[in-house]
């Protein structure tokens, strides 16, 4: 995927940090208190919607910021894209399992902080 996502009628999605923030959060935890409880199907099923969707977001975002980085900052955020592309291709039944919730999320993380690097 090159170049940002597209929401209704063309207009690229904006890219929410505080809320990718609270997703990730939600299922890894805080580091004083520990992950929550990964909740039942359906509640883990809504959160593998929103990792998913906040991967394509933030793939988005940071495939044009890779061009800009150098050396180990770059090579980190060419690991992590692939990582986050094979996690888009597994299917949402096993993308909602305790998990695969788990790399969702720190995949999230990862992408989210190799985009707020300055490049």
């Amino acid at each position: 995927m090159i170049g940002a996502p597209m929401a209704a009628l063309g207009a690229p999605v904006p890219l929410d940090a505080d809320l990718v923030r609270r997703t990730y959060t939600g299922v890894l935890g805080e580091s004083r208190i520990g992950a929550p409880p990964p909740g039942d199907e359906e509640q883990r099923a809504h959160v593998a919607g929103m990792l998913r969707g906040q991967v394509q977001v933030l793939l988005g975002v940071l495939v044009d910021d890779v061009a800009r980085m150098r050396g180990e900052n770059r090579a980190t955020a060419e690991h992590v894209i692939l990582k986050a592309r094979c996690l888009l291709v597994v299917d949402l039944v096993r993308a909602r399992t305790p998990d695969a919730l788990l790399d969702l999320a720190l995949i999230v993380r990862s992408l989210l902080a190799l985009h707020e690097l300055p490049v």
